[in-house]
């Protein structure tokens, strides 16, 4: 079952995916007039998570590059500085900066941090632990300059 987030704490865009899943797979053997046996299987290591998002980063570099706003034909991922949303909707596009940098977009308060109420990610620096052994994807991210 997955949950797509559309927001975090402030309203701003945030769109992880939330997933459940069981840890193993169901064996039909109605061919054999038996009834379905679940089959556990093992947790994916820290390798296999560091696999997983090394392919998704290829992949995300390789449509950023198609959709043009990253260069050809160098190793390194280089902003074009093209932005197609920018020059047809510009207040949609200014409106999603403004929320992937946690910035109020309009009013008085335009371009200051978004203010949070209570203690939560995001609050004074306050930056998560990353204690697990499949946290991966964000060490790969922190460790690449985009």
């Amino acid at each position: 079952m997955t949950f797509l987030q559309r927001f975090g704490g402030s309203l701003n865009l945030n769109v992880p995916c939330h997933l459940i899943v069981i840890e193993g797979v169901f064996l039909e053997r109605m061919d054999q007039s038996l009834k379905p046996c679940f089959i556990k299987i093992e947790l994916p290591s820290a390798a296999d998570a560091a696999d997983v998002v090394q392919s998704i980063s290829r992949r995300v570099i390789c449509k950023l590059r198609w959709l043009g706003y990253l260069e050809v034909g160098i190793d390194a991922a280089v902003a074009t500085g093209d932005d197609p949303l920018l020059d047809n909707e510009p207040g949609l596009a200014y409106t999603m900066a403004a929320s992937v940098k946690q910035r109020v977009a309009f009013g008085e308060r335009a371009g200051l941090k978004v203010r949070r109420i209570g203690s939560s990610f995001g609050d004074e620096g306050e930056r998560p632990e990353l204690t697990g052994s499949l946290c991966q994807c964000a060490r790969l991210f922190r460790a690449r300059q985009y």
